[in-house]
């Protein structure tokens, strides 16, 4: 247990707890770990156990910090991490109009991520991951991310309360299961945010209205991947980036192919012109046109992006490859199989 004294781990010092550590009981506390040092805690990792103790902190410059168990930040008290790696069995907790400040390093979290009670969390660099539920409880919490990763394995679970905000102004932003926002509550996207999809999942489900503010950037790398929108999406400003259209694999040896892959759904969509299409690739010679441009569907590979209903798609249209394409594509393999066969000799 840490009294009102300051205490500092740093250099290579490994210091193991085997039941709980508390940081702040009957008074104000703070403990510094940095270097290359090493902490881990049996148990719970609790700082400002009582409201006699609010102001106390555990601040990470350093080194490896591992919580067998939870990361309980209460009372006004702060946990903040400029370095290092800190890894949670189980849940975070920050409560009581409480801080959570990182601005570099790693934190993996093996179950929720929660805000309760008028409690702040800001990201600045680095990455944070919750392998469930980023979770606002009780009301006027706050969350604000300007840059760094956050990585949620479920939820982000905006339905509880009212005041409650994540502000996305930078950085990015993935979630596999979905982003659930009661109106009581905001969802701000601006400023370069960042809507990127989660490595298990092929798309970003938005359960609410959502509105795409000055800056804001949804990331979709391939064909398979889009946003949905379970309420009406407003764009006032947004940039769709480093989109795969992969054109080569739809194209046909014998026949036209026209299609299209769907970039944003939603119960309503306004202000399709305000979007900007970066860094799309895999376009296989098809140039770009207008939405209801004219053009030859045997001579003219093309493609266009276009809202219709509530759907944001980009369509195209492939022609067949000339007949002496095919040719030089079919002796050329022939020519392989026969070198092939010669090796074999």
């Amino acid at each position: 247990m840490v009294g009102s004294t300051v205490m500092t781990v740093s250099d290579t010092v490994f210091l193991s707890v085997n039941d709980r550590m508390v940081v702040g009981d009957r008074q104000v506390a703070s403990f510094t770990q940095s270097g290359s040092s090493t902490v881990d805690v049996g148990q719970n990792l609790v700082i400002a156990t009582r409201s006699s103790a609010a102001g106390s902190s555990y601040t990470l410059q350093g080194g490896t910090l591992n919580i067998a168990n939870n990361l309980n930040v209460r009372n006004g008290s702060t946990f903040g991490q400029s370095s290092g790696t800190t890894t949670v069995g189980r849940n975070v907790v920050i409560r009581d109009a409480s801080d959570y400040n990182q601005s570099g390093g790693v934190v993996s979290v093996s179950r929720n991520f929660t805000l309760r009670d008028a409690s702040t969390a800001t990201i600045s660099a680095g990455s944070l991951s919750a392998s469930r539920n980023l979770q606002f409880v009780n009301s006027n919490n706050s969350f604000t991310q300007s840059d760094g990763v956050v990585q949620i394995g479920g939820v982000l679970d905006l339905m509880v309360g009212s005041g409650n905000t994540y502000d996305l102004a930078g950085g990015r932003l993935e979630v596999m299961d979905s982003i659930d926002l009661d109106p009581a509550n905001t969802f701000i996207w601006q400023s370069g945010g960042t809507l990127g999809v989660h490595g298990s999942s092929a798309s970003i489900q938005f359960n609410g209205d959502l509105t795409a503010s000055s800056g804001s950037i949804l990331d979709l790398n391939s064909s398979t991947e889009f946003l949905a929108i379970g309420g009406s999406l407003t764009i006032n400003d947004l940039t769709i980036d480093g989109y795969d259209l992969n054109l080569a694999a739809e194209r046909s040896p014998s026949m036209v192919v026209t299609g299209d892959n769907l970039l944003l759904s939603g119960a309503s969509i306004t202000g399709e012109a305000n979007i900007t299409y970066s860094n799309f690739s895999g376009f296989d010679g098809a140039v770009e046109i207008n939405p209801r441009d004219i053009f030859d569907p045997n001579t003219e590979d093309v493609y266009w992006y276009e809202q219709v209903g509530d759907n944001v798609s980009v369509y195209w249209s492939l022609t067949v490859p000339e007949p002496s394409s095919v040719c030089l594509l079919a002796l050329s393999f022939g020519g392989l199989l026969l070198r092939r066969k010669r090796d074999t000799d």
